[in-house]
C-alpha cells in the first residue's frame, strides 16, 4: 500500500458513516494497527461491505495520478520526503504568524508594510510612458514618504515636475545612473548601494527647508559611566568610524575622509564650511571643541611627518596687498591658515518685566538651560545672573548687589578666608567659584573679623579646596516668583591661546618656525594693537635665556650675538663673552669702556658721570676720566686730577648775564645784547663784575 493509499484508508477508517458499527469491526492485530480481515460495510452502492484493501484500490482509482500537488489532486512528497500542501481562497487575506513573534496578520497587511513602487502601478521599464506614471505616483505620496524601488527596476530617477515643499526618501535595491545622479525630487534623499558602499545622497535646487541627508543622534544619561577620573575614557559617540592600516598596507588610510567642492559665486559672506563643530555648555562638564590625539608606540625612531597636525591652503596673488594702505598692519587680513576667534558669550539678555521662566531640572530625561541675565552692577561692569526658581518676573527689576570677592580655601563645611577683594561676606550668602559645583548657602561666620579674615560653616561637607583659590559670595535676589542666583562676569578672558605640555626631559626644537624663503609682511609677533593690563608683557622670558640676533639657522650660527638677563645683569654678548652690561645695582660697563656712577670716592657729587678706560699697555690700572658739575661750571677730571672747568659760553641777554648770582670767577658768557663774550672776573674781592672780552683786528685772508 503506498502513502496515498494509506491516507484514503485512514480518511476512510476515522469519517466513514459505518466506522463505529460494532457488528463488523475486527480487533486490532497486530497492536496499533486494523487486522486483515476487517470489513468496513456499507462500501458498495447495494449496502454490502469491503475489505482495507478492496477500499484502498477504490480511492486510489478515483484521483488521477496525474494531480500531483495540483488542486484536486494529491500531495507528492519531494525527493527529501517533504510535501508542500496546496491553498485555496484568498492567499493574502490568510493570516500568518512571522517566525519568533505572537500576532498574527495577513500578507496583505505585511505587504502594505513598505510603499513599493511598483506596487503603486509603476512598470519601471525606463518608458517615457512609465515617467509619467511615475510623477503620478510622486504627486500623490505624502510628505515624508518612504519609497521602495526594487533591483530591477531601469527607472531613470526623474520626476518631470519635482515639489519643492516634498521630500521624500528612495531605498533603492539597485542604484541609479551615473556617476553622481540625484535624488529624484527637489529635497530628496536616496538610500542605496553604490557598488560595494552604502550612499546617502541628498540634492536642493528651491525647497523650502533644509533636511540632513543623515542624522545619528545619541543621548547619554546614563550616570553609571564613571569618566575620565574613574579610569574610563571612552567617548560616548553618535557615530563611530574606525580604519585599520595593516602591516602590508602602503598607509594613505583614514577612518573619516571629507570633501567639500564649492563651486558657488556669491561674495565673501556666503561661506563654504567642509567640518563644521559646535558645543554649546549649558552645564558644568568640560567643553573640548576638537581633541586630536596621536600616539606613537611603534619605539622606532620617527621618519618625516611621524607626528603632525597638518592645516594646508593653497592661493595665489597677495592677501594684503603690498600698495594696500593697510599692508604691513597687525591684522588678520582675509586669509589665515589657523584662524582663533574667542570672545564672551552674547546670549545673556537684559531684565524684562513680567517675563516667564522656566524652571530649570537636572533629573533623568531633562535638558536644562539655564536663562542668563546680563545685569550692569553698581561698578559700571556687566555681570551674568541666572535662574535657581522659575517663574515670573516682578514689575520692577530688583536690585542686584555687587558680589563678594576674596580668597580663601573649603574644607568638610569650613570656608576659610584669607584675604578679601571686595565688599563683606554675609551669613546667608552663596559660595560661587569652580569649586563647589552648586553654590551652598554660607550658614554662620565661626571666627574671624565680622564679614572679612576667618572661617565660615557651609551647607557643603563635600567639597574640598585645598590650595587658596579666587571665590565669590553673593546672595540670591528675588524678582516675582524667580528667584536669581550670581554667574560671573560678562567679558571673559583666555588663559593661553596656545599652550604646549609634555613630560619632562621632553624637547621641542622649534616651537615656531617658517621654511626659507617666507617673506614677512609684518612682523613674526604684533602686538600693536592690543591692550596690556596689570602686569602683561609681549614678551616673557626666564632668566638666561637669549635673544640671538644674528643666527643663520645653523648649530655654528647660533647665539653669536644676545641679549639676555642672568644674575641681576643686562648682558650683550658675542660668542659669548658680554661686551655690555647693564646691572640692576651699580655702574654700567662695556668691554673697553665703562660708564661708572655716583663714584663719590673721586667726585662728590650725584650728577657726576665717570668714562673708565681698560688699560692697554699692560698695567692693571684703570684711567679713570670724569666729568664733574658744579654749578654752574663742570670740570674735567682724570684720574684724581682736577684739570678745571670745561669753557663753554652760553647765549644769553645782558639782563640774563646780570641776574646770575652764582658766578664764579673765569666764567664765560656770550652777551647777545651787545655782541660780545663776557667774563666773570675779580680784580679785588669787593670790585668782581663781568667785564667784556677784548679782541683785536679780526682775520682776513
Amino acid at each position: 500500500m503506498n502513502v496515498k493509499q494509506i491516507l484514503v484508508a485512514a480518511s476512510a477508517f476515522f469519517f466513514g458513516a459505518s466506522v463505529v458499527s460494532a457488528a463488523s469491526y475486527q480487533p486490532f492485530a497486530p497492536q496499533g494497527g486494523l487486522a486483515i480481515t476487517t470489513l468496513l460495510p456499507g462500501v458498495y452502492a447495494d449496502g454490502s461491505s469491503g475489505t482495507l484493501e478492496q477500499t484502498a484500490r477504490m480511492a486510489d482509482s478515483s484521483v488521477q495520478q496525474a494531480d500531483a500537488n495540483k488542486p484536486n489532486g494529491y500531495v507528492q512528497p519531494d525527493s527529501t520526503g517533504a510535501v508542500t500542501l496546496p491553498v485555496t481562497g484568498n492567499v493574502a487575506a490568510a493570516p500568518a504568524t512571522a517566525t519568533g513573534t505572537t500576532t498574527a496578520r495577513t500578507l496583505a497587511n505585511r505587504f502594505a508594510d513598505t510603499v513599493n513602487l511598483a506596487d503603486l502601478g509603476a512598470t519601471l521599464d525606463g518608458s517615457s510612458a512609465d515617467l509619467a506614471r511615475i510623477q503620478t505616483i510622486y504627486d500623490s505620496l505624502p510628505d515624508g514618504t518612504a519609497v521602495y524601488v526594487p533591483a530591477w527596476s531601469k527607472w531613470t530617477g526623474t520626476i518631470t515636475s519635482p515639489n519643492p515643499s516634498k521630500h521624500l526618501t528612495w531605498v533603492l535595491d539597485g542604484n541609479l545612473p551615473g556617476a553622481y545622479t540625484p535624488p529624484p525630487g527637489d529635497g530628496d534623499t536616496t538610500v542605496f548601494m553604490g557598488g560595494s558602499a552604502l550612499h546617502a545622497q541628498k540634492r536642493d535646487t528651491n525647497t523650502t527647508s533644509f533636511g540632513y541627508p543623515g542624522y545619528f543622534s545619541y543621548w547619554n544619561d546614563d550616570s553609571n559611566y564613571t569618566g575620565m577620573w574613574g579610569g574610563n575614557f571612552q567617548q560616548y559617540s553618535a557615530v563611530k568610524l574606525s580604519a585599520i592600516s595593516g602591516p602590508s598596507s602602503k598607509g594613505h588610510t583614514s577612518p573619516v575622509d571629507i570633501n567639500l567642492d564649492s563651486y558657488g559665486q556669491n561674495p565673501s559672506d556666503s561661506y563654504d564650511i567642509a567640518i563644521n563643530s559646535y558645543i554649546t555648555k549649558f552645564g558644568q562638564n568640560s567643553a573640548w571643541g576638537l581633541l586630536d590625539n596621536i600616539a606613537d608606540r611603534s619605539g622606532r625612531p620617527p621618519g618625516f611627518a611621524a607626528g603632525w597636525n597638518e592645516f594646508d591652503m593653497w592661493t595665489n596673488g597677495y592677501d594684503i596687498k603690498p600698495w594696500d594702505p593697510s599692508y604691513g598692519s597687525p591684522q588678520a587680513g582675509h586669509r589665515s591658515v589657523f584662524f582663533v576667534a574667542a570672545g564672551h558669550n552674547k546670549s545673556a539678555v537684559v531684565w524684562a518685566a513680567n517675563q516667564q521662566i522656566d524652571n530649570p531640572t537636572t533629573a533623568k530625561g531633562s535638558l536644562p538651560k539655564p536663562h542668563l541675565l546680563d545685569v550692569t552692577g553698581s561698578d559700571g561692569i556687566h555681570y551674568i545672573w541666572y535662574q535657581v526658581t522659575g517663574g515670573t518676573t516682578g514689575s520692577t527689576q530688583p536690585t542686584f548687589p555687587l558680589s563678594t570677592q576674596f580668597v580663601g580655601t573649603l574644607s568638610k563645611g569650613v570656608l576659610t578666608v584669607t584675604s578679601i577683594n571686595r565688599g563683606a561676606i554675609a551669613v546667608g550668602d552663596y559660595l560661587i567659584g569652580e569649586i563647589p559645583i552648586h553654590p551652598p548657602q554660607i550658614t554662620a561666620q565661626l571666627s574671624g573679623t565680622t564679614g572679612g579674615i576667618g572661617t565660615y560653616s557651609v551647607a557643603d561637607t563635600s567639597s574640598s579646596i585645598q590650595t587658596p583659590v579666587a571665590l565669590s559670595s553673593a546672595p540670591h535676589v528675588t524678582d516675582g516668583t524667580v528667584i536669581w542666583e550670581y554667574g560671573e562676569e560678562v567679558n571673559s578672558s583666555i588663559s593661553s591661546l596656545l599652550y604646549y605640555t609634555g613630560s619632562p626631559g621632553d624637547e621641542v626644537d622649534t616651537m615656531v618656525g617658517a621654511k626659507e624663503g617666507i617673506i614677512l609682511g609684518n612682523a613674526a609677533v604684533d602686538t600693536s594693537l592690543m591692550t596690556f593690563q596689570k602686569n602683561s608683557a609681549a614678551i616673557r622670558m626666564a632668566p638666561g635665556q637669549p635673544i640671538d640676533f644674528s643666527s643663520n639657522s645653523t648649530l655654528s650660527g647660533a647665539n653669536l650675538h644676545t641679549l639676555d638677563y642672568e644674575n641681576g645683569n643686562l648682558d650683550y654678548k658675542v660668542g659669548g663673552s658680554v661686551k655690555l652690561q647693564v646691572p640692576d645695582n651699580g655702574p654700567m660697563s662695556m668691554q673697553s669702556f665703562r660708564f661708572l656712577a655716583d663714584q663719590t670716592a673721586l667726585i662728590n657729587s650725584t650728577k657726576d658721570m665717570v668714562l673708565s678706560h681698560d688699560p692697554t699697555d699692560g698695567t692693571t690700572a684703570n684711567t679713570q676720566i670724569s666729568l664733574r658739575f658744579a654749578s654752574p661750571q663742570t670740570h674735567l677730571w682724570i684720574d684724581s686730577v682736577d684739570f678745571g672747568a670745561i669753557r663753554a659760553s652760553r647765549n644769553m641777554t645782558k639782563a640774563q648775564i646780570l641776574a646770575i648770582n652764582n658766578a664764579v670767577e673765569g666764567q664765560t658768557e656770550y652777551d647777545t645784547d651787545d655782541h660780545t663774550e663776557v667774563q666773570y672776573r675779580c680784580p679785588t674781592s669787593s670790585t668782581c663784575g663781568w667785564f667784556p672780552v677784548q679782541y683785536g683786528a679780526a682775520l682776513s685772508n
